[in-house]
């Protein structure tokens, strides 16, 4: 027969109740460092990736920059060519306009309709005169020719 006073009993019980407590203790704290270390590792590598985007668009944005540069350049490369040009047209326009003005004043004095209806009468009656003169000569043309054979034939008709 075993005996076994109840103080020490009650001491067995509470010491390996107290190791047990203590052991899971010890294995939870174990399980809560690896499980610690496991979120450094996952935070770690989260971070290293968060790095590693804010690089790449970094990198994107430092692109998108140099090419809003470029079309920038290239936007007022553009805008210096049609200024040109447009001041050129605008010089040729307003050579044209002088030209057009000096071409007007010279229309303006020019003979207008009823001048060159005015011409056109006494351009017919000088016509009329020299129709009428041209018959004329062609009479007096022919009585020279009759008074040269007259003389040629010694007065004998």
């Amino acid at each position: 027969m075993v005996q076994v006073e109840l103080w020490g009993l009650l001491t067995f019980g509470i010491g390996l109740l107290v190791t047990f407590f203590i052991g899971v203790a010890g294995i939870a704290k174990f399980i809560l460092l690896q499980m610690d270390k496991r979120l450094d590792e996952r935070f770690a590598t989260q971070e290293s990736a968060r790095k590693d985007e804010q690089t790449r668009r970094s990198e994107q944005f430092t692109g998108i920059e140099d090419q809003l540069t470029k079309q920038e350049a290239a936007r007022e490369a553009g805008k210096r060519h049609w200024d040109s040009r447009f001041s050129d047209l605008n010089r040729l326009v307003s050579d044209h306009r002088e030209r057009i003005g000096k071409l007007e004043a010279t229309v303006n004095q020019g003979p207008t309709h009823e001048d060159l209806a005015g011409l056109h009468e006494r351009i017919n009656d000088l016509g009329a005169s020299v129709s009428t003169l041209a018959g004329e000569f062609k009479g007096a043309n022919h009585t020279l020719e009759l008074i040269h054979s007259f003389l040629l034939n010694g007065g004998k008709a």
